[in-house]
């Protein structure tokens, strides 16, 4: 049994960096999109990027379509600001989908101090499954 990934919502994100709380850009909101990893590091998607969200932008979702392989397998997805010069991790959030295959699960939240992600998911048994 795995699940793929199809959307991932974002309903809150820190809107400032640092010990400084300077914005992400200096005339707009950030430029938001994520990338999701294995637990090897190996990257497996790059969602578009939702230009210049502001606090009144919330939620807003990013299309993607990854697969978790292996439920029990650590998986991390990283909100980035998309920059000219060098993009910015805003958050990182590490996540298992183990214990949820059984009940398979429409969506699965993520949540750390300052940043909550909804996933949307589909599960797929082996035998019908396809990446």
């Amino acid at each position: 049994m795995h699940a793929v990934v199809t959307e991932v919502t974002v309903h809150s994100l820190p809107f400032t960096c640092g010990e400084e709380d300077r914005p992400w850009d200096l005339t707009s909101g950030p430029d938001v999109y994520y990338e999701s990893f294995n637990a090897q590091n190996e990257r497996l998607f790059t969602s578009t990027v939702a230009d210049d969200v502001r606090p009144q932008d919330l939620p807003f979702s990013l299309p993607g379509s990854f697969t978790v392989q292996d439920p029990a397998e650590g998986h991390v997805i990283c909100l980035m600001d998309s920059d000219l010069i060098e993009d910015e991790v805003i958050t990182s959030i590490a996540f298992e989908l183990d214990g949820l295959a059984a009940d398979r699960p429409d969506t699965v939240c993520l949540t750390t101090e300052d940043t909550t992600l909804e996933l949307s998911l589909e599960w797929k048994d082996p035998d019908t499954a396809q990446s």
